[in-house]
């Protein structure tokens, strides 16, 4: 069981080097200034109602200092700008701008052209398959995040 487990999760790991390979080889040169991270938060800022920092934070399952740390070197590219509502002063949201739409845009093709791209491979799979390695993907992410929250590889 640990000999397959310990397969399982290197295979998981040279899947995701071959993903980020991938893209990197083809994706859009408007995002090659980006990371992953500020690339997936311009994609819920584009698809939140009126999102703010905790409303992304949530979203992207990160905390509201990773967000405004994200959403400063956004503002800086110029890729989002925030607003406030009139009827709350208070509360500061964000906005992509026409770098950021472009940003979203890119991202969204890659999207749609790996689907397109993988779909007959993926159809030999049923609901139940698709369910279940979900399911291992989320939860061993959300043990990560758990885990290694203060975790040091080298004792010192």
């Amino acid at each position: 069981m640990k000999n397959n487990l310990n397969t399982l999760l290197s295979n998981l790991s040279n899947t995701f080097d071959l993903i980020n390979d991938a893209f990197k080889k083809n994706a859009d040169p408007v995002l090659t200034n980006y990371s992953i991270t500020e690339i997936h938060c311009i994609e819920h800022i584009k698809k939140i109602k009126n999102p703010n920092v905790t409303k992304l934070s949530a979203s992207l399952r990160i905390t509201r200092g990773g967000v405004c740390k994200i959403i400063k070197r956004l503002s800086a590219k110029h890729a989002v700008s925030p607003y406030k509502l009139d009827e709350n002063k208070k509360e500061i949201y964000y906005t992509l701008t026409e770098t950021g739409e472009k940003i979203f845009l890119a991202h969204e093709k890659i999207h749609q052209t790996w689907l397109e791209k993988d779909s007959d491979f993926l159809k030999q799979f049923n609901k139940k398959d698709v369910e279940f390695a979900l399911k291992f993907i989320q939860e061993y992410s959300d043990h990560l995040k758990k885990s290694l929250t203060g975790f040091e590889w080298r004792k010192k």
